[in-house]
C-alpha cells in the first residue's frame, strides 16, 4: 500500500517515484513501522508528500503485519567495480557529451547511460562485435559505431 501511494503521488506532480522518498527509507518505514508524523519525517519522504499523504501513510502501517526479515538491497560495492570498465564508460560518457553539444539532443537521444554501460563492460573490438550486442539501431550503429570503438 504504501509504495502504490508513492507511485500514483509520483505520477501526479510528475516526478521519479525514489525522490519521493527512496526505496531503503521505504523498506526501513515498513520494517520500523513509526506511530506519528513527528517519526515519519525521520525517513527522509519529501515534505509535500509527507504533508499530503502522512495519514494514509500511517493508516496503511497501521493495517499492515511488521516485517523484520527484509531482503537484503542488492548494492553494488565500489570495491566490486572493475576500474578498466569505469574508465571506459566515463570515457563513453565525454564522448556522448560531445554529441550533445554538436547535435543539440538529449544525451539519452544518442545512446542511453544504459547503453554505454554495456559497451564499457563488454568492451567490443570491432563493429560486428558491437553489433552482435544488439544495443543500437542500424543507424546509430554506423553512425556512431567507428567513433565508439575509438574511444574505448
Amino acid at each position: 500500500a504504501l509504495y502504490d501511494l508513492r507511485e500514483e503521488y509520483a505520477k501526479q506532480v510528475n516526478v521519479a517515484p525514489f525522490r519521493i522518498v527512496n526505496n531503503r527509507s521505504l523498506l526501513q518505514v515498513i520494517s520500523e513501522m513509526p506511530r506519528t508524523v513527528g517519526e515519519l519525517q525521520l525517513y527522509g519522504f519529501q515534505t509535500a508528500f509527507l504533508k499530503k499523504e502522512a495519514n494514509q501513510i500511517l493508516d496503511a502501517l497501521h493495517k499492515s503485519e511488521p516485517i523484520y526479515d527484509l531482503p537484503k538491497l542488492n548494492i553494488r560495492n565500489k570495491a566490486d567495480r572493475d576500474p578498466e570498465v569505469e574508465k571506459r564508460f566515463y570515457k563513453l560518457k565525454e564522448w556522448r557529451e560531445k554529441m550533445v553539444s554538436k547535435r543539440k539532443f538529449e544525451p539519452t537521444l544518442i545512446l542511453s547511460s544504459r547503453i554505454l554501460k554495456t559497451i564499457a563492460k563488454e568492451n567490443p573490438t570491432s563493429l560486428n562485435e558491437l553489433e552482435a550486442l544488439r544495443l543500437m539501431s542500424k543507424w546509430k550503429l554506423a553512425e556512431y559505431g567507428p567513433e565508439l570503438l575509438k574511444v574505448i
